[in-house]
């Protein structure tokens, strides 16, 4: 009898309509999801007010930018020389195929980076 039992539970395993019952997730998983929401909303809107800034920046602000990290020690994403990147850049998330513009990435880690913009002349 036992053979029959495995056999019934791999028929209902592949059918369709034990496939449309969808994805089984747990209570520690939801929690889990629901508690990261308010964080992955933080990220968007601090991602987009860089993305905005970005968009804003003069060529002589993206030339400070790149003066100021080549100055600081820093390599062209704003992170301390040598650093290394799973996928040779920081600028790809391979989790969601979505790429990232080098200065609201480099904005994002030192959004101070600009205060200095227009001082560099003054004595």
């Amino acid at each position: 009898m036992r053979p029959f039992i495995q056999i019934l539970i791999l028929l209902l395993a592949s059918s369709p309509a034990f496939a449309q019952l969808g994805p089984v997730t747990d209570a520690v998983g939801g929690a889990a999801d629901a508690a990261s929401k308010p964080v992955e909303a933080a990220k968007d809107t601090a991602g987009a007010a860089a993305g905005a800034a970005v968009g804003a920046l003069s060529e002589a602000q993206r030339a400070y930018v790149d003066q100021y990290l080549t100055s600081h020690g820093l390599n062209q994403y704003g992170d301390p020389a040598g650093t290394m990147y799973t996928g040779g850049t920081p600028l790809f998330d391979e989790t969601t195929g979505t790429r990232t513009d080098r200065y609201v990435y480099i904005l994002r880690k030192n959004p101070g980076i600009l205060q200095g913009f227009g001082q560099t002349n003054r004595k």
